[in-house]
C-alpha cells in the first residue's frame, strides 16, 4: 500500500511536469507540515482544504511554475534515512520527515537530527 505522501509527490510532479499552476489531492495527516514547508520556501502560494481534499497553487513567474520536478527519495517498500552528519548542503529543497515533523534538509543539520528522506523538490 502506497504512503499517502507518495500520491502528494506524485501530484505535485504531475502538475510540474505539465506546467500546470494547481493540483489537487486527498487531505492526509502530515499534509499542512509539508504545505507549510513548501509555503516558506516559496514554492507554493497557497493552499486550502476542500471536504477529503487540498486545493493547491503553486507560485509562477515569468517561465512557468517555479517546480520543475519533484523526486521521491524514500519509497513505500524501501525507505531511505539519512544521519544529521550525511547531510548535505544543497540549493534543493530536500523534505526529511524527523520526529514526527516535516522538515528541510537546513533545519535537520542545525538541530543535529536524521530521519527519512522523502524528496527532493527541483
Amino acid at each position: 500500500m502506497r504512503r499517502p505522501w507518495a500520491l502528494f509527490f506524485g501530484a505535485m510532479n504531475q502538475a510540474a511536469k505539465s506546467r500546470r499552476s494547481s493540483f489537487r489531492f486527498r487531505h492526509f495527516k502530515e499534509a499542512p507540515q509539508m504545505l507549510r514547508v513548501l509555503v516558506d520556501e516559496g514554492y507554493v502560494q497557497y493552499y486550502q482544504k476542500e471536504g477529503q481534499h487540498v486545493q493547491v497553487r503553486l507560485r509562477k513567474d515569468r517561465d512557468g511554475v517555479l517546480v520543475k520536478e519533484v523526486l521521491q527519495v524514500s519509497k513505500s517498500s524501501m525507505p531511505k534515512f539519512v544521519k544529521s552528519k550525511s547531510i548535505k548542503w544543497d540549493t534543493r529543497l530536500n523534505l526529511i520527515a524527523a520526529g514526527g515533523k516535516i522538515m528541510k534538509a537546513s533545519d535537520c543539520k542545525r538541530l543535529n537530527v536524521g530521519g527519512e528522506h522523502l524528496a527532493i523538490i527541483r
